[in-house]
């Protein structure tokens, strides 16, 4: 999985293969944040990251949001996965452009106080960008009911924060990626669960542990919610 949504880990420059049906996977960073978490039922694959104005200075490698609108959109030199006689041109299935998303994330972000209710910085998590995909071989009428299925879920769960959803045609595995934005004076919280549950528990003055605790049994509630989709397909 070398598309920037199907994760490479970096900090370990090593891929991860998922083998099996109904598998959870969770890879962490050695300071205790989630890098990805995955379910799978049937192979079916999803996770959810976040991506601010500009990219972290903590993590190595790491990309804005403008550069995950970049590689979404299959601009020259941000798809380093793919040769170019490979490039098709992405499908837009619902809402606008990554790129237009982004302004809508820095428009948020500007308005956008942290928990400490301070500016938010502006490598603060502003835009949440998510991936769901299938197997190469799964079969193109279940994919194209599939992908309806989770836009139509994603749709009900977001409603106006879920701001683009756009297919990749041009790799083995057919894959969507989603964007989503809080509206104005939202809490970031509200498009990503992980972030909300660290950051309560970070407000009750729990060790980090527990706020890692927090993040990962969100996430998992939030893989248990796609499981219910994919698990018809």
């Amino acid at each position: 999985f070398e598309d920037e949504g199907l994760k490479r880990i970096n900090i370990v420059g090593r891929y991860v293969y998922l083998i099996g049906p109904h598998c959870y996977l969770s890879v962490w960073y050695s300071d205790g944040c989630l890098l990805m978490e995955v379910s799978m039922s049937g192979y079916q694959f999803a996770h959810l990251d976040s991506y601010a104005r500009k990219a972290s200075s903590k993590v190595a490698g790491g990309k804005s949001a403008q550069d995950i609108a970049d590689e979404a959109e299959r601009k020259k030199g941000a798809y380093k996965h793919l040769d170019i006689e490979q490039v098709k041109d992405p499908i837009i299935q619902f809402g606008m452009t990554p790129s237009e998303v982004v302004k809508v994330a820095t428009e948020w972000a500007e308005q956008a106080k942290d928990p400490k209710g301070k500016k938010l910085r502006i490598d603060g998590q502003c835009m949440a960008a998510g991936v769901f995909s299938v197997p190469e071989d799964f079969p193109e009428d279940r994919w194209e009911k599939y992908r309806e299925a989770m836009i139509e879920h994603l749709k009900g769960k977001h409603g106006k924060r879920l701001r683009s959803v756009v297919e990749h045609v041009d790799e083995p595995y057919r894959h969507c990626h989603f964007y989503l934005v809080p509206l104005p004076g939202e809490s970031y919280g509200v498009v990503h669960p992980g972030w909300a549950a660290e950051k309560a528990s970070y407000a009750r003055g729990e060790r980090k542990g527990l706020q890692t605790k927090a993040y990962s049994e969100a996430m998992s509630a939030w893989q248990d919610e796609i499981h219910t989709i994919s698990a018809r397909f």
